[in-house]
């Protein structure tokens, strides 16, 4: 049996993000910029293990298989929250989030290990929490945006 990828499952949330109607950039983890520009927003970045503070957490079930839990928030930057009222990008923000939710619903399901060798991937629900909010901060600006919450329980 394969290992999962937990690289290919954030790539896997990345290509995602870039289908998403209104979003301009989808980062992956290893292309994350140093800060953003107005023509990279409304932007989605990965950020591994920052809804629990830990990126791995190890249990077991009664019947001892073991499983990993981690969080993984997809956070998208709309736009500065200090120089745009809220109330001017409320339209273009909630049409971000009910495509996200759609293109969710219709997906379904994240790839969470390499298929390279021919063989099929594991797939993980694409279950999340959204969380609005209107100063989520990036190299010292703050941002109207969303959080999508995710966590991650896979059986090994």
């Amino acid at each position: 049996m394969s290992q999962i990828d937990v690289l290919t499952l954030f790539n896997s949330l990345s290509t995602f993000g870039a289908t998403v109607t209104g979003v301009k950039n989808s980062y992956a983890i290893s292309a994350v910029p140093d800060k953003l520009s107005e023509p990279q927003i409304p932007a989605l970045i990965i950020y591994p293990g920052v809804a629990r503070g830990d990126l791995f957490h190890f249990q077991t079930f009664m019947a001892g298989a073991p499983h990993m839990v981690f969080s993984v928030v997809h956070q998208l930057y709309y736009a500065p929250s200090d120089s745009t009222k809220y109330r001017s990008i409320m339209p273009g923000l909630f049409a971000v989030l009910m495509d996200y939710v759609r293109k969710a619903q219709a997906q379904g399901f994240l790839d969470t290990r390499d298929t390279s060798d021919g063989s099929k991937a594991w797939q993980v629900p694409m279950n999340f929490t959204p969380t609005l909010g209107p100063a989520f901060p990036f190299a010292d600006v703050n941002y109207h945006g969303i959080q999508f919450t995710y966590n991650f329980d896979i059986q090994l």
